[in-house]
């Protein structure tokens, strides 16, 4: 049934189709751009471009590695030689003054020392106890003492009966032998008793200085006053002495701890910076194109080369000024961060607002590397784009 009403339909829909196909003609209108207008666009857009290519200015900039720091009033202090740290009692913030104890340390060669120390004087004092320390050891010295007063008496009684021709010289001349002999085996056995004893003594003396020594050792102690500002090592971690154990800011009459970056430059790129110079820079624990830059500007460029020893003393930790002074860089340049009352830590911060606050660790820091980029000319696209395309397509 259902067949039968879907064929009646399509034989009515071909019924009421018109046999003429010139009926269903239409006028279809095809809208086109011309192509003037087009040549007019690609025009202005190559005439914008060489204009913006002359006239425009792209900055130039010096790359250089730095460090954010407070120029001489920022101190490193090394690690002791050896030993462990079994408590450090400083950190971050923390006001020390002068030979105050910052950490406790178990020194090994200083334990060693103590141990030796403590053997011999064990060993001496029972080779003493063995030989001298008995009864038997008393009794003989006591027999031997007895003996030798024995013998000077018959010594002395042999003098007087010679005198009365009683003995003859002979005799008395052994009597006075026997107790010479007698009395220098008594010396023999007092001195060497006393030798023992001495080296008991001196042993006990190195056993006493062996521990004193590892006592203050193991307190190791601050040469500077200052507020802690960073702390290395960590409790348990093995000491070397030529990695740092922390930074700190030396007291001084002046209360400015506003940071500054130092970094080194070649004597070509000196040449080049001058002060007022704008800069940017890059903290070291802020990934570029995130949080933004800092803002600076040049403050100082020295006119001659640091020594490895000015450069220390300049950023505070000598392990991190060789790092930035090698390949000729030892032209200390300082910059100044820009100032910015609105943001939380007081630095103004450009292409973006910064690390959030209670972000510690995005936060600029003493001891901080940055990467920093000195604009010291700006210079037309032009320049640019001709040697970049002489060098793409291999052109001398």
């Amino acid at each position: 049934m259902a067949n039968n009403r879907n064929s009646q339909a399509e034989d009515d829909l071909v019924l009421s189709m018109p046999k003429d196909p010139l009926a269903y003609k239409q006028t279809v209108t095809v809208l086109t751009t011309p192509f003037k207008y087009w040549s007019y666009t690609a025009f202005g857009i190559t005439l914008v471009v060489l204009i913006w290519a002359f006239l425009g200015r792209i900055p130039q900039n010096i790359d250089a590695a730095g460090v954010l720091t407070i120029p001489y009033k920022v101190v490193t202090i090394n690690q002791p030689e050896t030993g462990v740290f079994e408590a450090i009692k400083i950190k971050t913030g923390d006001i020390v003054s002068k030979g105050d104890v910052v950490a406790k340390l178990n020194n090994l060669s200083d334990q060693e020392a103590v141990d030796d120390a403590r053997n011999k004087y064990e060993s001496s004092l029972t080779k003493y106890n063995k030989t001298y320390g008995t009864d038997l050891s008393n009794q003989v010295i006591d027999s031997q003492r007895v003996i030798s007063n024995d013998l000077g008496s018959i010594s002395a009684v042999a003098s007087s009966i010679y005198e009365k021709g009683v003995i003859s010289k002979q005799q008395v001349e052994n009597a006075r032998q026997n107790h010479l002999s007698a009395l220098q085996t008594l010396n023999s056995t007092l001195s060497a008793q006393e030798a023992g004893k001495y080296d008991v003594d001196q042993a006990r003396i190195n056993l006493r200085a062996a521990i004193a020594k590892q006592q203050n050792d193991s307190r190791f102690r601050t040469q500077y006053t200052g507020e802690v500002v960073t702390v290395y090592p960590q409790v348990g971690s093995v000491s070397e002495s030529s990695a740092p154990f922390f930074s700190l800011i030396k007291s001084d009459k002046s209360s400015n701890k506003s940071l500054s970056v130092v970094a080194f430059l070649t004597a070509e790129e000196s040449a080049q910076v001058a002060k007022g110079m704008p800069v940017r820079i890059l903290p070291n624990n802020i990934l570029p194109n995130t949080l933004g830059y800092l803002e600076g500007t040049v403050e100082f460029v020295s006119s001659v080369a640091s020594t490895s020893e000015g450069a220390s003393y300049i950023v505070g930790n000598s392990a991190l000024s060789d790092d930035m002074t090698k390949n000729s860089r030892n032209i200390y340049t300082l910059i100044s961060l820009s100032k910015d009352s609105e943001s939380h830590e007081g630095y103004k911060w450009v292409n973006g607002s910064g690390p959030p606050k209670g972000d510690e660790q995005s936060e600029p820091r003493i001891g901080l590397g940055a990467s920093v980029l000195i604009t010291n000319k700006t210079v037309p696209p032009i320049t640019i784009a001709i040697p970049a395309t002489k060098r793409l397509f291999g052109i001398e």
